[in-house]
């Protein structure tokens, strides 16, 4: 039973362990790229 939940563990772990990943952002056709801005410290 153990070895049961561990490997359903592990299989669930596996399958979200890309959902977060994402590319590089880019801009939207036709919008200038702004990416990485400097915001202005108080």
């Amino acid at each position: 039973m153990l070895l049961r939940r561990l490997a359903l563990a592990l299989l669930v772990a596996a399958a979200l362990a890309g959902c977060a990943k994402r590319g590089d952002p880019r801009a939207p056709e036709g919008q200038p790229d702004t990416f990485p801005q400097t915001y202005p410290s108080e």
